[in-house]
């Protein structure tokens, strides 16, 4: 994976991702593939889970 073709976001700690069976973002009118999940150890209301998104179609 490059990193000119990937973003990471933090976004709001979420319990379980798996349960939504996440494949792609669009973001601004751009397709992401979720090439990663880490979520926050913690489960306070603060925590951020980290994701990593990589361009759609994007070779690398």
């Amino acid at each position: 994976m490059t990193i000119t073709n990937s973003k990471v976001y933090l976004v709001r700690h979420r319990q379980d991702w798996e349960a939504l069976k996440l494949k792609l973002a669009k973001i601004n009118g751009v397709e992401y593939e979720i090439a990663g999940i880490n979520p926050d150890a913690g489960h306070d209301y603060m925590a951020y889970d980290q994701l990593i998104l990589r361009k759609e179609g994007a070779n690398g």
